[in-house]
């Protein structure tokens, strides 16, 4: 297979490993619902981040709109975060933005403990209470007014 270039090299592997995190979060939440589901994703989240951290970072680009491997692959990552706060009655706008909080909650995490911010001892259970307060929020979103 001949690849046209950088940009295309790029968007090969996002597609891959779109679709591996996908299957990895897909298998994590299986049978799972509510505020379980949550932190199956979470930890599923965390520890592919932290394991393959190359292939993480090409998992934040956005879809190429014109390229419908792309997008499935995108979509369907970002599927199983939906199907994960759907027992929280989130439905529209309220799952996009939940869904937002999530990921951005959760890559805030990996992006700083990967930049080796995190140096204080308690790096689990701040992970664990991070997830218990994500937990919360999403239970609770329709409380939040804006």
């Amino acid at each position: 297979m001949l690849v046209g270039g950088l940009d295309e090299l790029r968007r090969l592997v996002s597609t891959r490993a779109n679709h591996e995190l996908a299957s990895v979060l897909e298998r994590a939440t299986v049978g799972k619902a509510g505020t379980e589901a949550v932190a199956a994703v979470a930890v599923a989240y965390r520890d592919w981040a932290v394991e393959h951290p190359g292939r993480y970072a090409t998992t934040l680009r956005a879809p190429d709109p014109a390229d419908v491997a792309d997008v499935a692959a995108g979509a369907r990552a970002i599927q199983v975060i939906f199907d994960a706060l759907a027992a929280f009655g989130l439905k529209g706008d309220d799952a996009i933005d939940a869904t937002r909080f999530t990921r951005a909650t959760l890559h805030g995490f990996v992006a700083l403990d990967a930049a080796g911010a995190f140096a204080l001892p308690g790096l689990d259970r701040s992970f664990e209470r991070l997830v218990a307060a994500l937990q919360h929020s999403l239970a609770n979103w329709g409380a939040l007014t804006i």
